[in-house]
């Protein structure tokens, strides 16, 4: 998590909600806790996913995650208008609206 921290390891849409996460210490802590009950049994496991799940519903958190995807996408289509229309340039475009839904 440090890695995350210190920014050398690169944002994107798939690791954005955890480095979002961090903005906040229970977030952390509740993470921290969720990733060290992977040696744990099944019930310790599962109550601390669901304490992380409950917590990030919370926050709104995925609301932001949401609009970081949104501006990404709009930037990739907006990119993309200035090439002629292509089979190409329409399997791109695709990819980009399909990651943002």
């Amino acid at each position: 998590m440090q890695n995350l921290r210190d920014g050398r390891v690169p944002v994107n849409v798939i690791s954005a909600p955890i480095v979002l996460s961090l903005e906040e210490p229970r977030t952390q802590t509740l993470l921290q806790s969720f990733l060290l009950s992977n040696n744990s049994d099944e019930e310790t496991k599962y109550s601390s996913y669901r304490k992380l799940q409950e917590h990030i519903l919370k926050t709104g958190l995925l609301d932001k995650v949401r609009i970081l995807t949104k501006n990404y996408t709009d930037k990739a289509l907006a990119s993309l208008s200035a090439f002629p229309e292509s089979d190409a340039k329409s399997v791109l475009q695709n990819i980009a609206v399909s990651l943002s839904n």
